[in-house]
Parts: C-alpha cells; structure tokens; sequence
C-alpha cells in the first residue's frame, strides 16, 4: 500500500473489489483511490490494449455525439478562461477531437495520447505526442492553457502530474480538469456499483479533494462547478430524476453511499462488458439504426433536462479551472 495521495495516511478500508483489485477510501480525508503500489502497471497494461482495431460498436449517433462533446467543451474552455487564442495542450487527446474544433476556432495546439487512438488524431493533422506524459519533452513555461477531460483519474501520481503541467504553464496560464466526481448528486443514479468504478481510474476524485491537489498543486481556483460534457449524453429519463428526486428526498443514497453504510456486498467481482459487447454485435446494423432514430426523437427533450441539471449543478463530472 502506498500512502493516501491527498494526506499521506495510510489508514485504508476496502471500497470495493473489480476482479483482484482493490478500492479503498481513506480513513483520514475519505479520497477513494488505488492504494496499492502496482496500480501503475494496472494503467500501462490498459493503454496497451485499448484503442484496438475490432469492430466498431457504437451507432451513429454516438460517434457524432463524440464530435458534439468537443465543441461543448471549446466552448466551456473559453468561457471560464477567457482565452480566445494561443498555445494550448490536451493531456491525453484521445482521438483529437476538442484539439480539432480549437484549431478550428484559432488556437494552436498540441495534444498527448499514449494509446493508439493518437493515430486517428495524427491522421487529422494533429501535432499529438503518441507516449505517456512523463517520457514527453514538453517546453516550460510555453503554454496559454493545459486541459485534461477524463484523464487526471488515470495516473498514479496526480500532485506530481500537476506540478509538472504547472511549470509548463506561462505566467497567469489556465489549467482545466474535468473527471468524475464519485461524491456527486449524478453519480448517484448508477444502477450499479462497477459502474462507478474502472480499473484504468487510479483515483476517484470530489470536488473538494479536486479543488485541495490543484491548490497543493500552486494553483488558484478560478471556477468549479458540474457538468456533463454533452446535453445529449444521458437520457431524459435520467436526467429528470437527477433534477426530481433530489427535491423529493434529499438523502437519498446511490451505490457509494449503500457501499459505505455496508448495504452492498463489496466481493470480488468481473464486470459486463465483455457480456455487453457481445449484445452489441448481435445487434448489427439494424440495431443501431434503430437506437439512432430513438435517440433523435429523444434529443430536444435530453438537452432541455440537461440545461436544469446543469443549471442545479447536478452533473456527475467535476470541470474545475484553476490558473497559475
């Protein structure tokens, strides 16, 4: 076991279990998280393997809803920075999309992505690092803005991550953060425990233990709030009861809190996915034809809930903006 990355304690108790993995929560600060010490090969073993060459699963809409995502974030990124220009770096660009739409608004860029789906931002005409951040030769003091959407869960050591990106940063430069936040009102409302849990995320952050690395970090918090990156996302079913059910019954619990008060049995257990991903490809073509046009009907109604729930600040994502 390592010490806690938050406060150094060592005092552990047992989350929850994804086949031998453990999670566990600190006893002092209560920061969930990996402990052991080979939680890095556990990140390495993930990059090697995702971004395979098999069949591609999602629907249409899916993938557009991807592309739909990086503008919602340009547009979030320049709203709370204030920037309309410069240099910018994604850490983990995954296939470059929000890289894109910036060049595409007047921002140079620069990403990094060890997996391969770097090769399709590569092929977009990215400048885009394809190698864990810490073997990058990355100038210091260059950089207008630093983002990380769903990336700062994945490393090992967080508070060295983001001292190394502070000294990248020029002088007044902006650093955005967004990842799940397991204490949020929005990840309360999934179903299942493993849900809440992946064995690529290393860390699992609130807002406040978010808000203490960034500062411990040198940064000054600018803006903090939740967020769901895409309106059309989640469901309008969903997003109704993240708005309804909060009003009604203000304690309610989701799978962490029936966890923590020992309602849910915490054994070792494999996930779905590979169960899900067969449903997907018995589905085909028509399947997904069919779950697009669903979606589209849905999409007015998904976006209108989704501009309550973010109005209420009920997202299940942390985006934190912090400058230097």
């Amino acid at each position: 076991m390592r010490p806690c990355r938050i406060c150094a304690s060592l005092d552990y108790t047992p989350v929850y279990y994804i086949d031998e993995v453990e999670i566990s929560r600190c006893n002092r600060c209560d920061f969930i998280q990996i402990a052991s010490v080979g939680s890095l090969s556990i990140l390495n073993a993930h990059y090697s393997s995702c971004g395979h060459d098999g069949p591609d699963l999602r629907s249409n809409f899916d993938k557009l809803k991807i592309i739909r995502a990086a503008g919602f974030r340009a547009d979030y990124f320049m709203r709370h920075t204030g920037l309309t220009g410069g240099e910018v770096l994604e850490i983990g660009a995954s296939e470059g999309h929000f890289l894109d739409e910036l060049r595409g608004r007047g921002f140079n860029v620069t990403g990094v992505e060890p997996s391969r789906h770097g090769l399709k931002a590569v092929e977009k005409g990215l400048h885009v690092h394809r190698d864990m951040l810490e073997n990058v030769a990355l100038k210091d003091a260059h950089y207008d803005a630093i983002c990380l959407f769903q990336v700062i869960e994945h490393f090992e050591d967080p508070l060295g991550v983001l001292r190394l990106l502070y000294s990248k940063l020029k002088a007044g430069g902006c650093l955005v953060v967004e990842t799940p936040d397991i204490y949020s009102v929005g990840s309360k409302f999934e179903k299942t425990p493993w849900k809440l849990f992946n064995v690529e995320h290393i860390t699992y952050f609130s807002q406040k233990s978010l808000d203490e690395l960034l500062k411990a970090a040198g940064f000054k918090i600018i803006a903090s709030r939740h967020c769901d990156y895409d309106g059309l996302r989640l469901p309008f079913a969903k997003m109704l009861k993240r708005v309804v059910v909060p009003l009604i019954n203000p304690g309610f619990k989701g799978p962490l809190q029936k966890i923590l008060a020992k309602e849910i049995d915490i054994r070792y257990r494999t996930s779905d996915h590979s169960r899900i991903s067969a449903v997907g490809a018995r589905q085909g073509a028509g399947g997904k034809r069919l779950r697009d046009i669903k979606k589209m009907l849905a999409a007015p109604f998904d976006i209108l809930m989704s501009n309550i729930a973010y109005a209420l600040d009920r997202g299940s994502s942390v985006y934190s903006v912090a400058r230097k």
